[in-house]
């Protein structure tokens, strides 16, 4: 091979024709270099993705999103260094390499996400949820058996429902990645009358089953 390919103002809503029904629009600007066999190509990428959404992404009251990346081509993998914007305050960066084919992954999740982004969804029945998560996240394994390390830490969290009288505040909360599951550490807050809840579980790392936990809470003079 022997390529250079550039992209401009590329419809996104062309997956269609591999995945109908995927319901992905936005539109991509890049450029590609391609050398080497075709079977193990290497070469240089720099990608952005602009008005990103999905279904996924709506029904999570999400605004449409921004992508760009680069990185780089060779021995059978890709490897990235991405950003992630359009969430409101938050900032999110992966970085690592994946395979071209068959392999395990290897990829860091960084950055502050502003647990606020909830609010578009909760607000339909009254409630709202602030605060912030730090993410530290290393992510290995296959994408059908991913497997992680790091934290992710949410701290300053309020979560209010209005119409039904329930005030949280102080939510803090520990999430360690422990292999095939994330382990929450600690989790805490403060009812309104100053009672305290706890709470602790798991949840697996298992696309395939729907990523099934178990979560306890305890309420001690919790109103």
């Amino acid at each position: 091979l022997d390529i250079r390919a550039t992209a401009r103002a590329i419809p996104l809503a062309l997956a269609e024709l591999f995945a109908p029904g995927i319901g992905v629009t936005g539109a991509m600007n890049g450029d590609v270099t391609l050398t080497g066999p075709a079977a193990q190509p290497s070469g240089r990428y720099n990608l952005n993705i602009s008005n990103l959404t999905a279904p996924q992404i709506s029904d999570a009251g999400l605004r449409p999103l921004g992508i760009t990346a680069e990185g780089t081509l060779g021995n059978g993998r890709v490897n990235v260094d991405a950003r992630l914007s359009g969430l409101a305050n938050s900032n999110l960066q992966v970085t690592g390499s994946a395979p071209m084919g068959a392999g395990a992954l290897d990829i860091g999740v960084n950055g502050r996400i502003d647990l606020g982004l909830m609010n578009a969804r909760l607000s339909a029945a009254g409630q709202t949820f602030t605060g912030q998560a730090v993410a530290d996240l290393r992510i290995r394994g296959t994408a059908a058996a991913p497997a992680a390390s790091g934290t992710i830490r949410i701290t300053g969290g309020r979560f209010q429902d209005a119409a039904n009288g329930v005030t949280l505040t102080n939510i803090e909360a520990l999430i360690n990645g422990s292999e095939r599951e994330l382990v929450i550490a600690s989790l805490t807050a403060r009812a309104r009358n100053g009672g305290q809840i706890t709470g602790s579980g798991r949840i697996a790392l298992d696309p395939a089953a729907g990523f099934p936990g178990q979560i306890a809470i305890k309420a001690n003079n919790a109103q």
